[in-house]
């Protein structure tokens, strides 16, 4: 490795990690405006209020659930729901 390589050796890494540094930006932009536009959504359903009810639910945990699982009134009880619960985990 010749002296020229050597020195810009550490600007390769640099801009290297420059480079990963600017699309993980761009990805939790992107992360971030699907989380909202899923949110946005999901807020048109009754079941979105109901879920955000409970204690340590969030917006994106109702609305990654209904995302999931769909409308709950589809099920007549409970055990119908967690029955689909257990085939798809």
């Amino acid at each position: 490795m010749n002296l020229i390589q050597l020195l810009l050796q550490p600007v390769f890494k640099l801009k290297k990690v420059q480079y990963y540094a600017r699309q993980l930006l761009h990805l939790l932009e992107e992360k971030e405006n699907v989380s909202e536009q899923l949110i946005t959504k999901a807020k048109q359903l009754s079941d979105f209020e109901l879920l955000t009810s409970f204690p340590g639910i969030g917006e994106i945990s109702a609305a990654l659930f209904i995302g999931e699982i769909g409308n709950l009134s589809r099920f007549s009880n409970h055990k119908k729901s967690q029955r689909l619960y257990r085939y798809r985990y």
